[in-house]
């Protein structure tokens, strides 16, 4: 079953949402990548299989988000080079990409998708889980004007 809501939201930082739950916070980057988009990247940005759609360069970034030192959250995040060039030289191993993005540029639109998923071998790795554990998934696209922004998977 599909909802679709119309709704006011904010956008929390994950640094913040730890705190608040009376953890330490800790990040990590796992990798970081620039490139063209694979076709389940262009899906993800609403482009066409063909990339006609998005001529645009990317970059991936893969960050872990510790409460202490237990995994918390899996970050997966594609951002648009095209719609935030300054994303090229910042220091992502330093600030964490979600919120170095919230302080950087404002959205205007953003779309969550929230499943549930198991984990692949190497996300229960990254998570400290058994391969085929049970993880809620959130995935984020945020549009800045028309321009889409960033798709992030949160994977918890």
């Amino acid at each position: 079953m599909l909802f679709r809501s119309n709704v006011l939201l904010d956008i929390p930082r994950t640094d913040q949402l730890i705190a608040d739950l009376g953890h330490a916070y800790r990040f990590e980057l796992v990798e970081a990548a620039r490139g063209a988009m694979d076709a389940p990247t262009r899906a993800n940005f609403g482009a066409g299989a063909d990339g006609e759609d998005f001529k645009g360069e990317v970059l991936k970034l893969v960050c872990l988000h510790y409460a202490d030192d237990t995994p918390f959250q899996l970050e997966e995040r594609w951002i648009s080079l095209d719609s935030v060039p300054d994303a090229r030289h910042q220091d992502f191993s330093a600030t964490p990409p979600g919120t170095w993005l919230l302080q950087a540029i404002p959205w205007s639109d953003a779309e969550h998708v929230i499943s549930a998923r198991n984990a692949s071998a190497g996300q229960a790795a990254l998570l400290g889980l058994e391969t085929g554990a049970a993880l809620l998934v959130i995935e984020r696209r945020t549009w800045h004007g028309p321009a889409m922004v960033t798709y992030a998977r949160l994977i918890h």
